[in-house]
């Protein structure tokens, strides 16, 4: 373990002893070992790194800086929305097609496979404001002036975004963190989330 120390971080080394003292438990306790030779040893210790997030007045301040008049803004509205809303990933964010309005649903492809998500109200009118001034009905929803918006279109979009806003840029996965540490609590709805996050009911 000495050795290791000048070759890979303290955190993978706390990782490799608590994986051989789990090997050597099961030794013991397949009779192959009479003790644990590993109990002597300390377990490295590591510090700990926050990962970087939105708070919920960012979030907000983001949306307040995106231009809804405009093709552009009523986008980035919508991308910052639907990030925030679902927590997805970039690549099931631009898997994206138009959700079905019935069952405030849509679904996405990424990492994990084919996924259906809900959205929330706000974030359904923000996709239809989108939708409408794009004239996207069909297909791959994001759009760009180029083209289809592919992932690194939509790390262009929050990183302009956050430079208008004045947002400290944090990058595209920060609002996955942000979505589960302000997930919805059970029994509050939409217009309770909108109230205590101060969003204008666009």
């Amino acid at each position: 373990m000495t050795s290791l120390k000048t070759q890979i971080s303290a955190k993978t080394i706390h990782a490799v002893q608590i994986s051989l003292r789990r090997f050597f438990r099961f030794l013991i306790s397949e009779g192959e070992l009479s003790n644990d030779p590993s109990r002597p040893v300390r377990l490295t210790k590591f510090k700990v790194i926050p990962q970087t997030t939105y708070t919920v007045e960012e979030v907000r301040t983001l949306l307040d800086s995106c231009k809804i008049s405009t093709k552009e803004g009523a986008r980035n509205h919508a991308v910052i929305s639907v990030l925030f809303d679902t927590g997805v990933r970039e690549s099931e964010l631009v898997s994206m097609e138009i959700p079905d309005w019935d069952t405030s649903t849509v679904w996405v492809d990424g990492k994990t496979g084919q996924r259906l998500i809900p959205l929330g109200s706000s974030t359904l009118r923000s996709i239809n404001r989108y939708a409408r001034k794009w004239d996207v009905h069909r297909g791959p929803l994001w759009r760009g002036k180029a083209g289809l918006l592919i992932r690194w279109g939509i790390v262009q979009l929050v990183r302009r975004q956050c430079q208008r806003s004045g947002v400290r840029h944090k990058g595209v996965h920060a609002f996955r963190r942000a979505a589960a540490a302000h997930m919805k609590p059970l029994g509050m709805n939409d217009s309770d989330i909108l109230e205590v996050m101060g969003w204008k009911a666009l």
